[in-house]
């Protein structure tokens, strides 16, 4: 989030007024609010920002569990039945060496077979291994 954004956030937080200026007119609207957020990386926010929020840190996935989120959101999401949810989650777990259930989604939305899987991790892993090669060009 940019620091512009955050500033705001910030100010709405600690004054429950969101204020706007527009052509050197100021709007101010007086708020209750509640924030929920989330992120993959806390030091990216600013302090006074982060320490109004009580922060909660998660373990990581096991591959138990990736494969369970994987095979529901598969299912839901996508009409994916469990045969070729494993085997998205299986690639992109051991194949990608990825943890990211979105992942698996991207993969789900564009397969309808085993074999469209394996066509498009390997396509992945194969852009994934050339990217930054640029000596071709």
């Amino acid at each position: 989030m940019p620091i512009k954004d955050q500033a705001v956030l910030l100010s709405l937080m600690e004054s429950g007024i969101l204020s706007e200026t527009k052509f050197e007119k100021i709007r101010k609207s007086a708020m209750r609010t509640w924030v929920f957020a989330s992120c993959n990386n806390e030091k990216k926010l600013l302090t006074p920002l982060l320490s109004r929020f009580l922060v909660l840190y998660f373990k990581k996935y096991t591959y138990a569990a990736f494969l369970k989120i994987t095979e529901n959101i598969l299912l839901k999401d996508c009409n994916l039945g469990p045969k070729i949810s494993n085997e998205i989650a299986y690639l992109v777990w051991n194949k990608l060496k990825s943890r990211d259930v979105r992942d698996c989604i991207k993969i789900g939305r564009l397969s309808k077979s085993i074999e469209d899987v394996n066509l498009i991790v390997n396509a992945l892993k194969q852009n994934k291994n050339n990217s930054g090669d640029l000596s071709d060009s």
